[in-house]
């Protein structure tokens, strides 16, 4: 039989063993949750389509991009196209790849789009792009001019263009490019 002192040291171990197997649960229960629900990333792809002839843009987020999807039930017209893009561009480095710039030109599309992009303030082309296939995309390109450490406003001019490679329609997306060293 266990003597009244033993029963007392036995019940002080329970009553602070109880609460930190508790913590310990919740901490592993959190961990777990943030594990297996990963948050979208911020610079998820935005999805452009507009064309300058037709006078018609939409732009598609995360939150609405179910219901401009839902909307558009005929294939594309042609003149018009598809684009998704994220618009904010990180450069390690002036010389570096992109470590997550992209851009595709959609599978309902019916053309190929090739892209340049200018600085804003002063117009300056930095980067022309090779013809983008429909369904297929283009990431982690270097710029063809290489940019000092810093934060740059620059357009995306998209060009849809027919097989004599003619444009056929254009539009622009303003993206910020960031270069860390």
């Amino acid at each position: 039989m266990k003597s009244s002192s033993e029963n007392k040291k036995n019940n002080k171990i329970i009553l602070i063993a109880v609460p930190i197997v508790v913590i310990l649960l919740g901490v592993i229960g959190v961990l777990a949750y943030l594990l297996l629900n990963p948050q979208k990333a911020q610079d998820e792809p935005t999805v452009v389509e507009d064309t300058v002839r037709g006078g018609r843009g939409t732009v598609a987020t995360p939150e609405n991009i179910d219901e401009i999807m839902a909307k558009r039930s005929e294939p594309i017209e042609d003149g018009y196209f598809e684009t998704s893009m994220n618009v904010e561009w990180n450069f390690p480095n002036g010389k570096s790849e992109s470590t997550n710039a992209y851009v595709a030109n959609a599978p309902d599309n019916i053309r190929k789009i090739y892209f340049d992009v200018v600085l804003k303030d002063t117009n300056e082309l930095i980067y022309s792009s090779p013809f983008i296939p429909v369904g297929s995309f283009i990431k982690g390109f270097a710029l063809d001019k290489e940019l000092s450490k810093g934060t740059y406003i620059a357009e995306c001019q998209y060009h849809l263009v027919d097989d004599n490679d003619e444009e056929v329609s254009n539009f622009n997306v303003n993206v910020t490019i960031t270069v860390e060293e």
